[in-house]
């Protein structure tokens, strides 16, 4: 978060975003005398921190708080703004296999680990798998067991790949 402080300054202010993570909203705050108790301190008066109604940001001249970059002058408030993310999603397709839970093809949270587990087909040996589509992060030697787990950074599509049973 971010606390400001000064009248008459053109202010930016811009979300950091992470990787795995989206920008929501920005959530603004000012600080109002409390006599009982508080989080900021000045002399003897005691301050808490309250939420800008959507009246107080447009008094303030504050845009609106859903774009990572806000840009207004200050006005002359303490003011307080906290930028608020969601995780990505992820959706994770199987073919000639499935997920842990059974289904082919589910979303997930950015960075979940996801077990998998190839399908048995008669007549064929599990060979290894391959990625299809995406970039999902494999543990070491991963791709060369049946039941394995992949850790999702995007969508991915992945393949259990089989060879025929060779008789001698």
């Amino acid at each position: 978060s971010i606390s400001i402080s000064r009248e008459g300054i053109h202010l930016v202010v811009k979300a950091s975003v992470n990787l795995g993570a989206s920008f929501k909203t920005w959530r603004a705050y000012k600080y109002v005398p409390d006599v009982t108790t508080g989080a900021k301190s000045s002399a003897n008066t005691m301050y808490k921190k309250v939420e800008l109604t959507e009246a107080e940001r447009t008094e303030y001249g504050i845009p609106s708080l859903t774009n990572s970059i806000l840009k207004f002058d200050q006005p002359n408030a303490d003011l307080e703004f906290e930028a608020t993310y969601e995780i990505d999603k992820c959706r994770l397709t199987v073919i000639n296999g499935t997920i842990s839970d059974g289904s082919t093809s589910k979303t997930f949270d950015f960075g979940d680990t996801v077990y998998i587990n190839a399908n048995t087909s008669n007549g064929y040996h599990f060979s290894h798998w391959e990625v299809v589509e995406g970039n999902p992060i494999w543990p070491a030697d991963g791709k060369t067991y049946k039941y394995t787990h992949v850790i999702l950074r995007g969508d991915a599509t992945v393949r259990a790949v089989f060879e025929e049973y060779k008789i001698p």
